[in-house]
């Protein structure tokens, strides 16, 4: 707090004030975050604070990105992976971050995220912004 305040960082080690011009940047889960915001010894860091809500992937194409760039950069580069692993994994993923919708199946949901048109083949499927107002700010 001093350091956004008065310009300056006081060091652990016994060395003199380190001035300071910048961001204090933090991350959190929700519950994490909860539990810090209803401190009352943290009431001078929330008059500072700027929440930005980033959340998870919800469609199954750009999940199964982020696995193959992951695998990519890993020694398990060149390891064998069975077909549809990465699917699978990611639709479990997908699932576990959604809302179950009313009047539809969450599989439909998921599906309808990833951009697919089930006009004809789901006639309860709603279309993707249906979801989105339904689910409200707070999914994935």
């Amino acid at each position: 707090l001093t350091a956004t305040q008065e310009g300056n960082y006081n060091g652990t080690e016994g060395i003199s004030a380190l001035p300071f011009n910048g961001i204090i940047l933090a991350h959190s889960n929700e519950s994490e975050w909860v539990t810090f915001r209803n401190n009352k010894n943290n009431e001078a860091f929330l008059d500072r604070v700027y929440i930005v809500k980033v959340p998870y992937c919800l469609r199954i194409s750009e999940e199964i990105k982020i696995y193959e760039k992951l695998l990519n950069h890993s020694e398990l580069t060149h390891a064998p992976c069975a077909p549809g692993t990465l699917e699978t994994l990611s639709r479990f993923s997908i699932l576990s971050r959604l809302k179950e919708p009313e009047n539809s199946s969450i599989y439909s949901k998921m599906r309808v995220y990833d951009s697919e048109s089930l006009k004809d083949t789901d006639p309860k499927a709603k279309s993707y912004q249906e979801y989105r107002d339904y689910a409200g700010v707070d999914e994935g």
